[in-house]
């Protein structure tokens, strides 16, 4: 049986001022004209598929033990500026803060406003 757990990649440190990733999606197009989103760091089922960011600490022996996770939904993401950035063939960026208004990392699904999409250009 597979794992279909997320993989933890690219760790950074905690508190860095900030943190950027880059991530390919392959992006298809169903016969009903919906999107659909796949590569090795989408998870989630059809219509629900998102990336995931995770926050932990590194054990003694170099383990990830992961206290809290948060997921940014592609249904989230305006469909005018997804198709936009389809049919440009730019990247699409998501901007958040990592942090909660109590100081502690995000978690759960992050949503605009709390984070916001654009394309990136240049």
């Amino acid at each position: 049986m597979a794992d279909d757990r997320p993989v933890t990649v690219e760790l950074r440190p905690g508190d860095a001022p900030s943190v950027r990733w880059t991530f390919e999606v392959t992006v298809r197009r169903h016969h009903d004209g919906q999107l659909d989103f796949s590569g090795p760091y989408v998870y989630g089922a059809k219509g629900e598929r998102a990336l995931g960011l995770r926050w932990g600490t590194l054990t003694a022996d170099d383990t990830f033990d992961v206290f809290r996770a948060a997921k940014l939904r592609f249904a989230d993401i305006d469909p005018a500026l997804l198709e936009r950035a389809l049919s440009t063939g730019s990247r699409l960026v998501a901007d958040l803060g990592l942090t909660d208004s109590r100081g502690d990392p995000v978690c759960a699904s992050v949503r605009p406003p709390a984070v916001s999409w654009s394309i990136e250009t240049g």
